[in-house]
């Protein structure tokens, strides 16, 4: 990826997870450069049509080699570059699921064009969307308790601050409390 002023990218956000999925995919290379080499070769060589010594030419067996080391590279670095566009965006998501942890509710994820889990995106900026509202509707109800209690109308205040609980605990409670 290219560098931007400023900005530092990284292609290994999570390396436990990306590695994880690197070892499968060259794993994945591997077998396959063998079972196609098997695949082509086998038929030609059991139909005479392709006479191999009992030990193979030394150009051959690098052209083998080059071919699976070749292939393996190929593999793991398309799937570090996919494994980047999932975790990347995950990464982003789990910032913002702590910057809304220390109270700033009002935080988005913002996702490349490239990256997957677009849908993720938009329920997460939805819900603190809901969010921000929510808090916005109870700051309105606390000036009208405030409102309340200025015009010494005392129990039309304890009514909205008893409405106000009630709102937060059913915010809290999960639906097993509530059934």
């Amino acid at each position: 990826m290219k560098k931007t002023r400023g900005k530092k990218y990284l292609f290994m956000v999570n390396r436990e997870f990306q590695l994880k999925y690197l070892r499968y995919a060259a794993m994945v290379g591997f077998v396959s450069t063998f079972v196609t080499a098997f695949i082509i070769l086998y038929p030609l060589y059991v139909f005479h049509i392709l006479r191999i010594p009992r030990f193979l030419p030394m150009p051959f067996l690098i052209a083998m080699g080059v071919g699976i080391a070749l292939n393996i590279f190929l593999v793991a670095f398309v799937s570090l570059i996919i494994t980047h566009r999932i975790v990347g965006p995950l990464f982003a998501m789990s910032r913002s699921f702590h910057e809304i942890e220390r109270g700033k509710w009002n935080s988005k994820v913002h996702f490349r064009k490239t990256d997957e889990l677009h849908y993720v995106a938009r329920s997460f900026n939805s819900m603190t969307d809901g969010l921000c509202k929510k808090v916005a509707l109870d700051i309105a109800a606390c000036g009208d308790i405030k409102q309340a209690l200025s015009d010494n109308n005392h129990q039309e205040g304890i009514r909205l601050v008893d409405q106000l609980e009630r709102d937060f605990k059913k915010r809290i409670s999960s639906d097993k409390e509530e059934a």
